[in-house]
């Protein structure tokens, strides 16, 4: 093979490669994405010609933004953190694959997220029966695909959580980090305990709702905490058995009670030394 076939074949598959990743990656208007197997609340969402929806596709996951948003320039920001949520969401529900398409619907405020789902204490939230994530998205805050992500992977291969403090706390913990500076959770935990400002584990086991409406960030964070306390100590195992039976089975799966894991909980919090001071004021304001 002489070297004038070597570059056309070289050019030939250049151009390929090119094709693939716009393929891969595209981005397209709502009109031409495929929203046919979203429920009909989010078609009408996003086919809405005044909401002004543009949608991005990277391999199997489509993001949905408003097109004048904030949202519209990380398009390079988004595909990194898609990769980043696959990774960590597979690693935490410690399986290999997930193969399904998701979408993912971005709202820059809190108040559009709301008109459309309805009143909710987090900003972010999944409609499992169409593997659909939708969150708030702006300068303040970062894309939660990695908990998304994570909810839905678990679902698919746990089934429906038995109430919802270990999908709150396991999406967050998936996550590894928190806020932009990306602390460690028990970082965070820490800066809370040595302020005597944590909630009781023990009332949260019993019934988690009213902690989360009252003190929805920090809810999230403890949350977490206890996932990466089960997981750490007892494996995934133990987490699908409380995934799938209930926090109130919580003695029976790890033999241990509320009121140890509380005291194991904060005492870890107690007497961790910090790495970097913690702005509680930012997280209190704007979460992980």
């Amino acid at each position: 093979m002489n070297i004038n076939s070597i570059n056309r074949i070289s050019t030939y598959t250049s151009f390929i490669l090119v094709l693939v990743m716009m393929v891969l990656n595209a981005c397209t208007s709502v009109s031409s994405a495929n929203i046919a197997d979203l429920s009909e609340k989010d078609q009408t969402l996003l086919k809405d010609k005044s909401n002004n929806y543009k949608t991005l596709r990277v391999g199997q996951f489509q993001v949905h933004y408003q097109k004048d948003s904030y949202s519209a320039s990380q398009k390079e920001t988004f595909k990194q953190e898609l990769e980043y949520a696959l990774s960590q969401s597979l690693k935490t529900v410690n399986v290999n694959s997930f193969d399904k398409e998701a979408h993912f619907i971005l709202f820059p405020t809190k108040e559009e997220m709301d008109a459309h789902l309805g009143q909710l204490p987090i900003r972010h939230y999944v409609n499992p029966d169409y593997n659909t994530g939708y969150f708030v998205h702006n300068e303040d805050l970062r894309p939660y695909f990695t908990q998304n992500l994570f909810q839905m992977i678990a679902i698919e291969n746990w089934g429906r959580p038995k109430g919802i403090m270990l999908a709150i706390g396991g999406s967050l913990f998936a996550d590894a980090r928190c806020g932009d500076v990306k602390y460690f959770l028990d970082e965070v935990g820490a800066a809370y305990a040595r302020t005597g400002n944590v909630m009781s584990y023990r009332a949260m086991f019993n019934d988690f709702y009213p902690s989360l409406q009252a003190r929805p960030i920090l809810a999230e964070i403890q949350a977490a905490t206890l996932y990466q306390f089960v997981q750490d100590n007892f494996g995934t195992a133990k987490i699908r058995e409380l995934w799938t039976y209930g926090i109130s089975r919580l003695e029976g799966v790890i033999y241990l009670s509320p009121g140890e894991v509380e005291r194991e909980i904060i005492g870890r919090w107690k007497s961790y030394t910090p790495t970097q001071e913690v702005d509680l004021e930012n997280i209190d304001n704007f979460g992980c």
